[in-house]
């Protein structure tokens, strides 16, 4: 019960929680920075980090092992509680590697929704960066990391999923436009075969990267088209007919044929418009305004 032992024992442990959390940080840092670290040829520092989660996974499946035989067994629980305490507790490195993979990679796609909103045509430029992460966990990760982590395979998972997050989320952004829907109808195609290059092939990453909505976009935004083109010839038709009710007054917008009949000047161009309608399933209202154009 010696107060000074007591005091320099604190001092002790609290010098090595100060010390566990400056190595926590640093192995945070690492993990964020691993494609970096490879792109770099940094690999020794790639391989010492491999190291160290491979021997904190061994030994965190070893203290769950025994705290799952334990667990029904209170007396004996009681009297190895020295193993199942303090430095054998669980630390979970490996599952912060894996959410640092997701945060370093979540980082980037906020980036890529900024300039995706500053230019609906760049997107597959934008993701440039998500294809060439990818390439280098492949070529230069793979090698470093354990065999049984699939490490290539691991970081797929992990960015397939928040690309799909991306995606479905930019297609319901009250920010993006009809433009930004019309881009990413297009990217799955490319984004697979870019991804089968990689050796990641379709069937194998899921969900569906925009969850096959591809003929429901591609639907709404015809219905879009045809909204816009019913508006702009409601426009057209009532000019029109203020034009037609002005044609005695000097520059008015009609002409006249060979024959002496009045025509609107915009005639040829509502034919055209309303017969594209019609083609698209949606022209059939629209009779009504040609015959009153011709009367």
């Amino acid at each position: 019960d010696d107060p000074s032992l007591e005091s320099t024992l604190e001092d002790y442990f609290a010098r090595l929680d100060d010390t566990i959390d400056w190595f926590d940080e640093h192995v945070g840092i690492l993990a964020m920075n691993l494609i970096n670290l490879v792109v770099n040829d940094n690999n020794g520092l790639v391989v010492r980090f491999a190291v160290v989660m491979e021997a904190e996974e061994r030994s965190d499946q070893r203290v769950a092992a025994l705290q799952e035989a334990l667990k029904d067994h209170e007396e004996m629980a009681v009297r190895f509680q020295s193993i199942t305490d303090g430095a054998k507790k669980v630390r979970g490195y490996k599952d912060k590697f894996m959410q640092a993979i997701k945060l370093s990679a979540e980082q980037q796609f906020d980036q890529a929704r900024e300039e995706f909103l500053d230019d609906a045509t760049q997107l597959e430029k934008i993701m440039k960066w998500y294809f060439n992460d990818l390439n280098a966990v492949k070529i230069g990760m793979t090698p470093l990391m354990p065999k049984k982590w699939r490490i290539a395979k691991t970081y797929a998972n992990v960015y397939h999923q928040l690309m799909h997050d991306f995606l479905v989320g930019m297609v319901d952004d009250p920010q993006g436009s009809s433009a930004h829907t019309l881009e990413i109808v297009s990217f799955p195609e490319k984004y697979y075969k870019k991804m089968a290059k990689l050796g990641f092939r379709q069937e194998d990453l899921a969900p569906h990267v925009i969850d096959n909505r591809e003929a429901e976009l591609v639907r709404d935004f015809r219905q879009l088209i045809i909204k816009f083109l019913d508006e702009w010839i409601d426009r057209i038709f009532d000019q029109e007919k203020k034009d037609f009710a002005d044609r005695n007054v000097e520059g008015s917008n009609l002409d006249q044929d060979e024959y002496g009949y009045f025509h609107t000047k915009n005639l040829v161009a509502l034919w055209r418009m309303l017969r594209e309608q019609v083609e698209a399933g949606a022209g059939s209202k629209r009779t009504d305004v040609v015959e009153g154009v011709v009367d």
